[in-house]
């Protein structure tokens, strides 16, 4: 890691409230490449919020960003909030409230 970043406080990049926080966790060198190291507690988070999500691509004209929303919503909501984001040109994460609305 260059010595330029390593005195950078990255969470002042980032907003926060109060009831958030962000922790730094120490890169770990593996076979000569820099690795994140995390904690199995927060990968086990970060799957978890997963569990519930898709990738979604769509064929021809991508659809009005709120028009999918609310049709997501109208089709499979019942049991919770849909939530859709844009993660590129025609890709989406669709997270649903659980696993038994997204299968």
């Amino acid at each position: 890691m260059g010595s330029s970043g390593a005195n950078l406080d990255w969470s002042k990049l980032f907003s926060l409230t109060n009831d958030q926080e962000m922790e730094f966790f120490e890169p770990k060198k593996v076979a000569g490449s820099i690795r994140a190291a995390l904690p199995d507690d927060v990968l086990d988070e970060g799957e978890k919020s997963w569990t519930t999500s898709i990738v979604a691509q769509f064929a021809g004209r991508i659809p009005n960003f709120s028009a999918l929303q609310k049709q997501a919503n109208l089709l499979w909501g019942k049991e919770g909030n849909v939530e859709i984001c844009s993660a590129g040109k025609n890709l989406f994460i669709i997270q649903f409230p659980n696993v038994n609305v997204r299968d």
